[in-house]
């Protein structure tokens, strides 16, 4: 075997390493993404964005609301103005009709998931957030419309913030 020869083969065994990497991630990404899917009552009703549609997602976030530059991040509750604690979904359901914001669109942002990249970012009805609250407020998250310009944070101590624009 020539040296052109290895080259070759060195390159395509490299190659196949990278395909091999990309592939697993994707699994990863896919098994994760499932994984919090199951925390919702309507699991149909739970859409699983691309790890691309994800960070756009995680990037709007961060332009239109200040966030902690410390631990795991999350919302500077101290730069928000228009702010309320939550402690059970009747008030979350109370905000929504009060704003008319029956079937918004809501993200779900994990804050902090053991996976490399850009974590899975779900999206679904906020009808569906109110009926599966009692799952959700144990999962450290940001839930975040994009569309009506609200925040719900939900931290590992329990705490529930929602903040809107």
């Amino acid at each position: 075997m020539d040296r052109e020869e290895k080259e070759i083969r060195k390159q395509r065994l490299k190659e196949l390493i990278q395909q091999s990497q990309k592939k697993r991630l994707e699994e990863e990404y896919t098994n994760l993404a499932s994984v919090y899917k199951e925390d919702y009552q309507d699991i149909n009703s739970v859409e699983i964005l691309s790890e691309e549609e994800s960070e756009s997602i995680y990037d709007k976030l961060q332009d239109n609301y200040p966030l902690v530059s410390y631990g795991i991040g999350g919302i500077d509750w101290n730069l928000m103005k228009n702010k309320m604690e939550i402690t059970t979904s009747r008030q979350i359901q109370q905000f929504i009709n009060e704003q008319r914001y029956d079937n918004v669109k809501v993200y779900s942002l994990k804050k902090a998931s053991g996976y490399p990249g850009t974590p899975p970012v779900l999206v679904t009805p906020i009808n569906n957030i109110i009926k599966s609250f009692n799952d959700l407020k144990y999962v450290e998250q940001i839930l975040y419309c994009i569309e009506k310009k609200f925040v719900l944070e939900i931290n590992f101590s329990g705490k529930i913030l929602l903040g809107w624009k």
